[in-house]
């Protein structure tokens, strides 16, 4: 029985080591009833065009069945794929096209929250998220603190961010760059583009 017990495990662990990783990130949001059907046609145009996502980057508009106080919101933008794939999508620059779908979106939706996160197992076909890290970001003064008390180690993988401590040293992290952010600081993004961390270690990262 050991020795078959011994067997599952490691036929398990062997398909979790052999899943592919990928990372996701999401923008939830609000509409109304009357609009879903033209924000559901806002998305399908933009990202069937050509060139509106970086290869490997795949992209879906979910409907959320399970709202409570913490997660009311309607709908949910999700884009998963490789971390090279991710990245790509988030280094892209200034895109006119991209800008116009989202002040077009905009007259649509109320947003409501963002959060990233890397897959730990998949089940099914890739994308179906049954199993993730999320990372949710609560703004003062909901943590009750003056500054965050959590440790952070990443990656920045695009845009920048400042982050100033208690002690008042000051540090900007930018596309590319490893951080290590011990408790007791502020941040915030300084760039024009999206800012996206992968977090490995610390609060989030654990």
């Amino acid at each position: 029985m050991k020795k078959l017990l011994l067997t599952y495990l490691l036929l398990f662990s062997g398909l979790i080591l052999n899943a592919q990783e990928y990372y996701w990130t999401t923008y939830s949001f609000n509409v109304e009833a009357s609009d879903v059907e033209t924000v559901g046609n806002l998305a399908n145009q933009y990202f069937s065009k050509e060139g509106s996502k970086a290869d490997g980057v795949t992209v879906y508009l979910f409907e959320n069945h399970f709202r409570d106080k913490d997660n009311d919101w309607s709908h949910q933008l999700a884009f998963t794929g490789t971390l090279d794939a991710m990245g790509n999508q988030y280094s892209r620059g200034v895109n006119e096209s991209w800008e116009l779908f989202l002040t077009k979106l905009g007259q649509y939706t109320k947003s409501h929250s963002a959060a990233a996160g890397k897959s730990l197992i998949t089940i099914g076909e890739p994308g179906t998220h049954p199993i993730q890290n999320i990372l949710w970001f609560d703004v003062q003064p909901n943590i009750g603190t003056d500054s965050c008390q959590a440790s952070h180690l990443g990656l920045m993988v695009s845009g920048a961010i400042c982050c100033v401590h208690d002690d008042g040293t000051e540090v900007t992290y930018k596309a590319g760059d490893a951080y290590s952010i011990a408790p007791g600081h502020d941040a915030w993004v300084v760039s024009d583009e999206v800012a996206v961390a992968y977090e490995f270690a610390g609060m989030w990262g654990e």
